[in-house]
């Protein structure tokens, strides 16, 4: 049978007190109506900072020792150390991966505290950004009469440790975060929300063209206009012409960058698979007439691709001169073209196109 290694804590802290309290045998404690909290300093802390969380009662009556259960995020957080202001002593913390056990007695023939008290002040350093869980899992406490009652509990304290990037969602992503970055700070990019990118949700046709045309410096025709010309049929009937990428959709129709299918219908809210994601890039570096660097044999390099086969007979030149010219990499030993692009993958691409042809700074 497996023993936790924090049982010699209690048994400890249990013959303390009944050294210290000769009064009689353990029994049940009206302690068990007490309620406990878990409150964090910051709850929006940078990394590297300091935060101090206190476990806390109320309706205590005659606690002489009190045992802490408490489960921490250890991938986000390092415990430091933890104190009591409580007279008598406290056994060192036990940590154990992501738990901590934290046990305190007073001392002497005295009667416990009761009330509202604060039992134990945590030290947590920050370590990583990200969303930090605490939890405290149980309180077990001892009266002056060496009654005892435990709690178990599930009280929650979540923390958000805020990114040194533009955006706290972009762990799992970290080869992107680069062009994120980059493509944020020129404009080229958004959010999806306060601090939120969404790296690996799939990126809509409408968005695609949007980041496109901002990248590389298309400009749009005016709102008015693309009304007007959404009104004369010019436009893709399922473009309206106050939509936010109106104007990118219209200028990319008219330089012949995006094209509607056979009803006039631009599926704007349809995700862009990886291959059209090329393809739509290559014919605005041709627009916009960029010069191109010297490329290498791409259809040699997609010979080592084992789904060069699904390429679409529209999109393979340009799949082979974006593979040829590394802007585009597979995974998986595939370059999955009818997979749907997500908005990191998109990032990445205008980030290497910017840096190869318009000769921006890399990483």
């Amino acid at each position: 049978m497996h023993i936790p290694k924090w049982l010699p804590v209690l048994s400890l802290l249990l013959a303390l007190s009944c050294l210290l309290l000769p009064f009689g045998v353990q029994a049940e404690t009206s302690n068990l109506s007490a309620s406990y909290t878990l409150t964090v300093s910051n709850d929006k802390p940078e990394i590297g900072e300091t935060l101090e969380v206190r476990v806390q009662g109320s309706n205590l009556n005659d606690v002489y020792a009190f045992e802490i259960n408490l489960f921490y995020d250890a991938d986000v957080l390092t415990f430091l150390n933890a104190k009591s202001d409580w007279p008598g002593f406290s056994i060192p913390p036990i940590v154990t991966d992501n738990h901590v056990q934290l046990a305190h007695t007073l001392v002497g023939k005295k009667p416990g505290l009761s009330d509202s008290q604060t039992f134990m002040t945590l030290r947590f350093k920050t370590a990583h950004y990200g969303k930090a869980e605490l939890v405290l899992q149980s309180v077990k406490t001892v009266d002056s009469k060496l009654a005892s009652a435990t709690i178990s509990l599930s009280q929650q304290a979540i923390l958000t440790v805020k990114s040194p990037f533009a955006f706290d969602d972009l762990e799992g992503f970290e080869w992107e975060i680069p062009a994120i970055e980059a493509l944020a700070a020129k404009g080229i990019i958004n959010g999806t929300g306060d601090r939120t990118f969404s790296p690996g949700s799939a990126i809509s046709r409408a968005d695609y063209v949007v980041m496109l045309m901002r990248a590389l410096g298309v400009k749009g025709a005016s709102s008015a206009e693309a009304t007007a010309g959404a009104e004369a049929g010019v436009m893709f009937d399922d473009v309206p012409g106050d939509v936010y990428y109106a104007e990118a959709v219209a200028a990319a129709k008219q330089l012949g960058i995006v094209e509607g299918d056979e009803q006039g219908a631009f599926h704007p809210s349809a995700p862009v698979t990886r291959e059209d994601m090329i393809v739509l890039a290559d014919r605005t570096l041709h627009a916009v007439k960029a010069s191109t660097p010297t490329m290498t044999d791409g259809a040699t390099s997609l010979a080592s691709y084992l789904d060069a086969a699904a390429i679409s007979d529209y999109a393979r030149a340009s799949v082979e001169a974006f593979v040829g010219l590394d802007l585009v990499h597979g995974y998986d030993d595939g370059l999955w073209p009818q997979a749907q692009s997500n908005r990191a993958q998109a990032a990445v691409l205008l980030y290497n196109i910017l840096v190869k042809f318009m000769k921006i700074s890399g990483s």
